[in-house]
């Protein structure tokens, strides 16, 4: 928003609800959680999504997403009712390659629910809060 002229400076044009976000200001790049399970790479001077990512056999709604555009990745926590239509449960915990677009890797927290996270890129490692606090090294 212009605050002195109270418009709207950039839309983004969505299909599906925003669950999570996170921005990089200096990249001005941000990504997005959906409720159809995926995540959006956006350009914010552009306003176009860069990329969409996500598990095509996973019905795991983000709750909350980091991301580092320097390395190029970003961690995510989702539902915890998600579920792979093989029958094996989805990682409440991701880990995401920007680059290629793809998913890296699953863990689950001991509790078995994560709710939010806060990630320390320079140590890579994760904090994960859901039932309890538990710190992944990634």
């Amino acid at each position: 928003w212009d605050l002195g002229t109270g418009q709207c400076c950039r839309y983004l044009p969505i299909s599906t609800t925003v669950v999570c976000l996170a921005v990089d200001w200096i990249a001005r790049i941000v990504l997005s959680g959906h409720t159809d399970s995926y995540f959006r790479l956006w350009d914010l001077d552009r306003g176009f999504c860069l990329r969409e990512m996500g598990l095509s056999t996973t019905f795991a709604t983000p709750r909350c997403v980091e991301f580092d555009w320097k390395m190029k990745i970003a961690v995510s926590t989702s539902s915890a009712f998600g579920c792979c239509m093989i029958g094996l449960p989805a990682p409440p915990l991701g880990l995401w390659d920007l680059a290629a677009g793809r998913f890296i890797q699953g863990f689950f927290p001991a509790s078995g629910n994560s709710r939010c996270l806060s990630a320390h890129w320079d140590t890579c490692q994760v904090l994960v809060a859901g039932d309890s606090l538990e710190l992944f090294d990634i």
